[in-house]
């Protein structure tokens, strides 16, 4: 039975399931809606309100996903009007989101939390925030994607892609993991500085152009609670610039991945030792670097207790270990 549905069978089982399912708020507390050409209307969008509002004052779950909805060229993608109207139904219940994740236009995420539930006392209970931008026509970088700025809301977990992150008007410094795609070096760095709580940090940068960077003021930051680092890439100097500008005492964990074949140079392995930092599992996976590389990298790190090295040799062999 698709969890997505439960409510709506039990209540079509006799009188009795129905009432109580209509009357147990746990069973509502999470909704998926998925936004199509054919399926969406008004309908769902009032079964939605219902939906959440049988939770009672449970804290919520709530997923939306859609296609690319280009209503210029297809008669069939929902009104924006339509979208907007479940937009605002749902920002009826921001104080008691838990777990929002967004998969949808740009032109659509700038609606959450843009106009709050009315609550004289507003303590929003907000755990976990995804934001991932559908591309395609409406793109264009709103100047701020996502405006909790009247009630901030304060998530440990936060999920972005293809976003301008330090716009988004949340309370960064209760951050405690975050997944960040197509993200500039300049905007890691930030984070960085932004979130001091961060544990777990992943991120997939994307092409920059590195010529223009600048060393941001008071770099290097040092980052006192960062245990988790994964970091992708695909430019050729990208993690070196990354890690001189940043140091992790208490890094444990270090995963790095090229999207691409280049090389990796040693100043990463200095930045590595100047944290001092105790890993104890380390990666590299698809990248270049010669013999004597991988004898200094490892001597930075006397902790290790797990090794994945996925290594291209420049003269073209594959370690084998």
């Amino acid at each position: 039975m698709p969890k997505a549905l439960t409510p709506l069978l039990l209540g079509n089982v006799c009188r009795v399931w129905r009432q109580i399912a209509w009357t147990t708020p746990q069973i509502w507390a999470s909704i998926t809606i998925n936004v199509s050409y054919h399926s969406f209307s008004t309908l769902q969008t009032e079964l939605a309100n219902q939906w959440l509002r049988r939770a009672g004052e449970l804290p919520l779950t709530i997923k939306i996903r859609t296609l690319n909805l280009n209503t210029a060229v297809d008669q069939y993608a929902p009104s924006p009007s339509s979208i907007y109207e479940l937009i605002n139904i749902l920002n009826a219940y921001s104080r008691r989101w838990w777990k929002l994740d967004v998969a949808m236009p740009m032109q659509y995420l700038t609606y959450f939390a843009r106009h709050p539930a009315p609550e004289t006392t507003y303590s929003p209970v907000l755990n976990s925030l995804v934001l991932l931008p559908i591309l395609g026509v409406g793109n264009d970088f709103p100047n701020v994607p996502f405006n909790a700025a009247d009630h901030p809301f304060s998530p440990k977990y936060v999920k972005l892609s293809n976003l301008h992150v330090m716009k988004i008007r949340i309370d960064w410094k209760n951050v405690t993991t975050i997944v960040a795609g197509s993200i500039s070096i300049s905007y890691c760095l930030e984070i960085i500085r932004q979130c001091p709580q961060l544990t777990i940090c992943e991120f997939d940068t994307a092409e920059d152009d590195l010529e223009f960077f600048m060393k941001p003021p008071g770099a290097p930051f040092i980052h006192h609670a960062l245990q988790t680092l994964k970091y992708q890439d695909s430019e050729s100097v990208g993690l070196e610039l990354f890690l001189d500008n940043v140091a992790f005492p208490v890094l444990e964990l270090f995963d790095y991945k090229r999207n691409g074949v280049g090389s990796l140079h040693l100043a990463s392995s200095h930045v590595l030792g100047r944290s001092n930092c105790p890993i104890k599992s380390f990666s590299l996976q698809d990248i270049r670097l010669v013999d004597g590389d991988i004898i200094q990298l490892l001597e930075l790190v006397p902790h290790l207790e797990s090794l994945v090295l996925g290594l291209q040799f420049r003269s073209g062999r594959t370690p084998g270990l």
